[in-house]
């Protein structure tokens, strides 16, 4: 099989391909294929930058138009989507408008300017977060995913699956609200 192929299987095929870790392969080829893209994003924002978002380069979808085939509050279902859209920062992620929950939550990560008070780096380097406003992130995950019954205890549930797939852990000392990127992903 070519690249091209490759980058074109969904996760439901990666999953019949290998039972064991077809998840796994799976999320591990979005983050490179979201990595390809990183050369042309913006520096991070220091408090002396400007505080709005950047807005998507023309002929890109915005952060609003994408959606996700992926449904969320069910392991059984199939990611039928290979990429991820454009973040609001701008960021090309893949040619596709499907985005996960742990790309939209490092979304807002990388935006605290506008989403600060409702998501926040607690340790940066060690991809551990903490989400402030539980309420707010759930209602924007559900706006993206265009699902206004979304709320935080089935986006919690989407979250604790992403611990099976290594995307996602248990941070040490266990606390409220707080979770952990998996190395690669907290890059």
């Amino acid at each position: 099989m070519d690249g091209i192929a490759l980058v074109a299987l969904t996760e439901e095929e990666f999953n019949r391909r290998a039972p064991q870790a077809g998840s796994t392969l799976y999320a591990q080829l979005e983050i490179w294929k979201a990595a390809r893209h990183e050369t042309w994003r913006p520096a991070p924002w220091s408090e002396q930058e400007q505080t709005s978002p950047k807005p998507a380069p023309p002929g890109l979808p915005s952060a609003d138009d994408m959606s996700d085939d992926e449904d969320s509050e069910s392991v059984s279902a199939s990611a039928a989507g290979a990429g991820s859209g454009v973040s609001a920062g701008g960021k090309a992620k893949s040619g596709s408008t499907h985005i996960h929950l742990w790309q939209f939550l490092k979304e807002l990560l990388a935006s605290p300017q506008v989403h600060g008070s409702a998501i926040r780096w607690l340790d940066r380097s060690n991809g551990v977060f903490k989400i402030e406003d539980s309420v707010r992130v759930a209602r924007l995950w559900g706006k993206r995913k265009n699902r206004p019954a979304m709320n935080y205890d089935k986006l919690s549930r989407s979250i604790r699956q992403y611990y099976k797939k290594g995307i996602m852990k248990k941070t040490e000392r266990s606390q409220r609200l707080v979770y952990q990127f998996c190395h690669p992903y907290c890059l």
